[in-house]
């Protein structure tokens, strides 16, 4: 906000600026009020605070033209006077619109709160709206009535000049008697008359100097100019006033202040000089010294090791080089600044920077020295912590104040640190049960803290604090011990550490652990041993019941295991453990925990849950000592240390080896009777595939023309892929593959179900599969969703024995909050919803609550084993989805099969899609590894055909010699996974020792889960499952030559 200050005293202006401007105003200033409308012609302001006794126009004249202005009429306006202070004048000042009417002098309080309320009120109309004609008459009223109060205030002055003039009369009778020397000299300067205090201050008496010229005080000191200048100023009627030094009687020098004036007779010509001496000589010694001392002053001032300002009138007039080094400044930068410009905004406690200094600096003015601590801020923007000591001083009739300011950033960054500490300390001492003693070795003075009385079970007035009055304390079989230890320390034999028991007064025993130091003269004798104790009773108890559960652990059963989670390294093996695996705990322990695995990545991914949930349950595949496989399930729990931090892994293994082989036998009898099912169908199907190829094989032996062989081999290619089919069918149901679970399109799983169904089922029962609508992939095992439709099915078949219809759909939908909440196994998304309809004779209601048992099943002996519907469950819920059942007996059965949809994922390729174009090869050698001639002779007639060269072997052994003897010529070997003597998963291992870069592709007829694994470890990615085409050879021997390129 930006006031107008209107005075014609120059120092009523200063004082209102530094008011208004420690209040954290901005001020302009006009000395009447004329020069005040100018300023508001150009200058926006938000308050006018004017006096009303001003020359040119006063203050009640600047309100009437302000109110009168358009522009300016609502610009509150303050009167402050300390003349027109009357009831009549402040109605006057109120009727022409004035908003506030303060009279001299007013506290800054009150100033600033009349400068708030104006502003708030804004523009107050006048009270009373008056003419032009009334203003000026009740102008000239109060203008009359100040003339007549001036009248009375001149005739008291005449009168008082008169009394002067009597006074003056009598002053020069006392000349005589004043302290200053009087000279009367006449025109010419020659002495007239001299008081005693020029005989006093000059030896020379009244008789010698009259009659002298004044220059019988020369001293030789003043050049002629001096002279010249002093005659030109008292002849031409001026008073000079100047300092001599002059030369007394007996020859001493002195200073004095010399005043000259003229007299003037009537006519005004000059007739005499008058000069007042003043005897500074003291005064000029003392400056001297004073000058002395300021020079030393500043010497220390700018040597101070502490930071030393100066200010006036609220900003820095000086500072040392300490202050500028401190603050990070120029001279020039804090010369003329206020504590407010080198502060933050506000302090730590909160309070703003400027009040805060100002209040201090008011303070030290009104003569309270202050201290206090202050954050400044540099001029690189950095707080630092001042401790600052501010005194007032006076010089030249100012006040002033120093300010010592000592950086105590380090300090105070010191002592938080040893408060905290000490926090830390007393925290530490508290939470841990420490008992803190001193004890004065040559005073014999033991010293406790309120802890040590309780650990020893003691009151204060019971312990006469003597070292024999601990010793009695200390169990009795133990004190001789202690004082040995004790006494070795003081002779610095050994640190005194130890245990020991003491005996309390009710009886009780407690164990103590005590640590000590001792401090020592300069000659090395003991002072005095400062230590703690604190009790271990508690400790050592669950020491021994840790031995005990140790040896617990050591024997338990299961195998117990604890590894270190960052490095991995086994820390802890039991019995259990050597039980289970073969190792014993000197051969475990110090190892990677890795080596338990089957699949070396799988302790890394149990690791990485481990740490993200806290421990991890699950079935995991181990190898024992002997090379058996295991199966356990695993226990992990999170270990972490003292400080939070993950620190080992707790692992609890229970062998399930058996209960799985168990399962897999279950699961594998199930799968049998669905081949028993499929048998029929399975034997029509491969003689239908059969015969066309028995048909067509003599027909190639004969020379028919190109389109009837082409369609031969086609239809002969398309049997041998039908075949192909049945056969992976037959070997997924009947032997367990799984496959990995991967994006599957449902339409696809249902069509293949259909066609199972339309060749092996009943012709009286009518198959109907609803339209499969464009729906999202689900990420599952094909072998296992297969399982479960073909168990549905089938089921549904055996429920309708006269015929009936069974009907095999899929829908796509959402499943809220709401319906999930009702279903136990259910999650709310987006499912796939397989269904299952036969008409058949449904089930009762109290068969319905087991079909889900194992083992339980409602037909005769030796036409189920209880599994079918069980393993449908099992696989079901492990693909994160549930089923429902509906069924009313007489009208038929629903099975609702819901599978969690996949919408983000990748749709796998249809079958159908188109080959891409055959790559050749261009002379690269490839050597043909399998037990069967006729793949051999078809792989190398294959991959000759097509630019390569081949090297055939029947197995593994044989492949090795080829190798070998043709080493740095093979590019790729492509071998079978089952032959004799060597297999192919030993030859990869033998292969990868002598060309770890030679390129490698395993073909195999089956998929065994195992040897896929193995060999995926060994980094071979490209398989071929038999039986396979010439182009999928092809291909993948191409992408293993090249496997920066894909076709």
């Amino acid at each position: 906000m930006k006031i107008l200050i209107v005075d014609d005293i120059v120092s009523n202006r200063k004082l209102l600026r530094v008011v208004l401007e420690a209040e954290g105003y901005e001020t302009v200033e006009a000395e009447n009020g004329v020069e005040a409308l100018r300023l508001l012609e150009r200058e926006a302001v938000d308050v006018i605070v004017s006096d009303i006794l001003m020359p040119r126009m006063d203050g009640y004249r600047l309100c009437h033209e302000v109110r009168a202005n358009k522009r300016l009429r609502d610009i509150p306006f303050v009167v402050y006077t300390a003349t027109y202070t009357s009831p009549a004048d402040e109605k006057l000042c109120m009727d022409l619109g004035a908003d506030k009417y303060l009279r001299k002098p007013a506290s800054p309080h009150e100033l600033v709160a009349a400068i708030s309320e104006a502003a708030a009120v804004h523009h107050r109309p006048p009270s009373v709206h008056l003419s032009e004609t009334e203003i000026l008459k009740e102008y000239s009223e109060r203008l009359v009535l100040k003339l007549e109060e001036k009248n009375v205030e001149l005739q008291a002055r005449t009168e008082e000049l008169e009394r002067s003039r009597a006074q003056s009369l009598l002053q020069a009778k006392v000349l005589e008697t004043t302290a200053n020397a009087v000279i009367i000299t006449d025109e010419k300067g020659i002495i007239q008359w001299v008081n005693p205090a020029f005989t006093a201050m000059t030896g020379y008496t009244p008789e010698e100097a009259i009659g002298q010229n004044p220059r019988l005080l020369k001293s030789g000191e003043h050049d002629p100019e001096f002279y010249q200048r002093l005659w030109q100023t008292i002849l031409s009627g001026q008073t000079w006033r100047g300092e001599f030094t002059n030369r007394r009687k007996d020859g001493s020098l002195y200073c004095d202040l010399h005043t000259i004036s003229p007299v003037r007779g009537k006519d005004g010509e000059i007739t005499h000089f008058v000069a007042v001496m003043n005897d500074v000589t003291e005064n000029r010694r003392k400056e001297a010294a004073m000058r002395a001392s300021e020079t030393k002053f500043r010497s220390v001032f700018e040597a101070a090791n502490d930071g030393m300002l100066i200010l006036h009138d609220g900003a820095f007039t000086d500072a040392n080089t300490k202050t500028l080094e401190m603050f990070g400044l120029a001279r020039e930068q804090l010369i003329g600044a206020t504590p407010g410009d080198i502060s933050p905004e506000t302090q730590p406690d909160g309070r703003g920077s400027r009040e805060v200094a100002m209040g201090k600096m008011q303070n030290a003015l009104a003569g309270e020295p202050q201290f206090f601590e202050w954050v400044l801020r540099r001029q690189d923007g950095r707080p630092i912590d001042v401790e600052v000591g501010l005194n007032r001083f006076e010089l030249e009739g100012e006040n002033y104040l120093l300010a010592i300011t000592r950086d105590i950033s380090e300090r105070k960054r010191a002592a938080e640190k040893l408060g905290r500490s000490v926090e830390r300390l007393n925290l530490a001492t508290h939470a841990a049960g420490l008992g803190v003693w001193d004890w004065d070795v040559q005073k014999n003075e033991l010293i406790w803290d309120d802890r040590m009385y309780e650990l020893y079970g003691l009151k204060k007035e019971h312990f006469s604090g003597a070292y024999d009055t601990w010793i009695q304390h200390v169990h009795p079989e133990d004190a001789v011990r202690c004082d040995l230890e004790v006494q070795m320390a003081l002779r610095g034999q050994k640190d005194l550490d130890m245990e020991f028991r003491i005996r309390w007064p009710n009886g009780n025993v407690r164990q103590i652990k005590a640590y000590a130091e001792v401090v020592r003269d300069a000659g090395g004798q003991p002072l005095r041993v400062t230590g703690v104790n604190y009790d271990i009773t508690e400790r050592r108890r669950a020491d021994q019941r840790i031995r005990e559960q140790a040896e617990m652990l050591k024997r338990a059963h299961e195998a117990i295991i604890e590894r270190e989670v960052h490095t991995g390294l086994v820390t802890f093996w039991n019995e259990g453990a050597e039980r289970l695996y073969g190792w014993s705990a000197a051969e475990a322990m110090g190892r990677h925990g890795s080596f338990l695995f089957a699949d070396p990545g799988a302790m890394e991914r149990i690791t990485e849950n481990l740490l993200a949930a806290g421990e991890w349950r699950g079935e995991v595949q181990h190898v024992a000592k002997d090379g058996r496989k295991l199966v356990v399930s695993s226990h992990v729990t999170l270990l972490r240390g003292d400080d939070g931090e993950p620190k080992s892994a707790l692992v609890i293994n229970i062998d399930i080896t058996e209960q799985k082989k168990m399962e897999a036998q279950f699961l594998r009898a199930q799968r049998m009777e669905s081949v028993g099912t499929l048998a029929s169908g399975v034997a029509h199907d491969l003689n239908n595939i059969l015969a066309p190829i028995m048909m067509s094989v003599p027909l190639l032996r004969q020379q028919l023309p190109p389109d009837t062989l082409d369609a031969v081999v086609s239809n002969i290619e398309t049997c041998v892929e039908r075949g192909a089919r049945i056969v992976q069918q037959v070997l997924a149901f009947g032997r367990g593959l799984e496959g990995e679970r991967l994006p599957l399109k449902i339409g696809a799983v249902i069509d293949e179900m259909m066609a199972i169904m339309r060749e092996t089922f009943p012709k009286d029962i009518t198959l109907e599969c609803l339209p499969v609508a464009k729906m999202p992939p689900v990420v599952g095992d094909a072998t296992q969703l297969h399982q479960v439709l073909l168990n549905l099915c089938v089921n549904a078949r055996d429920a309708m024995p006269g015929g009936g219809k069974l009907r095999l759909s899929a829908t796509h939908l959402e499943v809220d909050a709401s319906y999930a909440s009702m279903l136990p196994e259910a999650k709310p998304g987006p499912y796939v919803l397989l269904e299952v309809a036969d008409s058949g004779s449904g089930i009762p209601p109290e068969v319905v609550e087991r079909i889900f048992e194992p083992f339980f099943t409602t037909k005769e002996t030796g036409k189920g084993t209880g599994l079918g519907l069980s393993t449908v469950h099992g696989i079901v819920r492990s693909h994160g989805g549930f089923i429902k059942v509906a069924t009313e007996p007489g009208k038929g059965t629903t099975f609702q099969v819901y599978l969690p949809a996949s919408p983000g994922c990748s749709q796998v390729r249809d079958a159908d899609t188109a080959r891409a174009e055959i790559p050749e090869g261009h002379g690269e050698l490839i050597l043909v590894v399998d037990d069967e001639a006729a793949v051999r002779e078809s792989a190398r007639h294959a991959l000759e055909a097509f630019g390569y060269e081949v090297l055939l072997a029947a197995d593994g052994t044989e492949a090795l010699a080829v190798f070998v003897q043709n080493s740095g010529r093979i590019a790729a070997v492509l071998t079978d996974l089952m032959m004799p003597f060597m297999d192919g998963v030993a030859l990869i291992h033998a292969l990868r020792n002598i060309a770890p870069n030679t390129a490698v592709v395993a073909s195999t007829g089956l998929g065994e889960k195992a040897r896929l694994a193995e060999l995926k470890a060994l980094g071979i990615a490209t398989v071929l499952r038999k039986p396979y085409g010439a182009d999928l050879l092809l291909h993948t021997v191409h992408r293993a030559l090249h496997p920066e390129r894909r076709d």
